[in-house]
C-alpha cells in the first residue's frame, strides 16, 4: 500500500554503493511463487516487488529465528532468480535478486552487530564474487 515507504526501507538497509543502484520506483509482484509442478514446493514472501532496472527484491519479516528460516530465504530467492529465464533465454538477461530479511530475534549473539550481508564469494579470494543472489539478515532487538 505503500511503495515509498518500501523504497526507503529497502535503500536504507540494502548494500547499495552509489547513488545510481539506489530504487526509485517498485512494481509489486505476486507474493506467492507457484511451483512449476504440483509435486513442488510453493512459497510466499511477505513482499515482492521489482524495480525499473528489472532487480528483483523480496522482503521477509520473521518473529523467531529458526535454523529452517535461512533454508527458506535461500530456497524463495533462488526460484525468485530462476524463475527470470524462459527455456531458449540468454542468461545475460537475469537480474539480481536481493532479499532483505528482518528478525525479531538474535540468531548471531556472538556476534556484536545486527547486520549480516551474505553473498556468494570464494573462499580464498573474496574479492571473487558470484553476483546475482543476496542476503541480508536484520536482528532487530539488537538494533539501536
Amino acid at each position: 500500500e505503500h511503495p515509498d515507504l518500501v523504497i526507503s526501507l529497502l535503500n536504507a538497509l540494502l548494500p547499495f554503493e552509489t547513488e545510481d543502484e539506489k530504487i526509485v520506483s517498485v512494481e509489486y509482484l505476486p507474493a506467492e511463487l507457484f511451483p512449476e509442478t504440483p509435486l513442488k514446493k510453493n512459497s510466499i514472501v511477505d513482499v515482492r516487488c521489482r524495480d525499473v532496472a528489472g532487480r528483483i527484491f523480496i522482503v521477509e519479516m520473521q518473529m523467531i529465528w529458526s535454523p529452517a528460516f535461512m533454508s527458506r530465504v535461500l530456497f524463495n530467492a533462488s526460484k525468485a532468480y530462476v524463475r527470470q529465464l524462459g527455456s531458449g533465454n540468454d542468461y545475460n538477461l537475469l537480474q539480481p535478486v536481493y532479499s532483505l530479511n528482518l528478525v525479531n530475534d538474535v540468531y548471531m549473539p556472538e556476534v556484536e552487530g545486527y547486520y549480516h550481508d551474505y553473498r556468494i564469494v570464494h573462499m580464498e579470494h573474496s574479492e571473487k564474487v558470484i553476483e546475482g543472489l543476496r542476503f541480508v539478515f536484520v536482528e532487530l532487538p539488537k538494533f539501536k
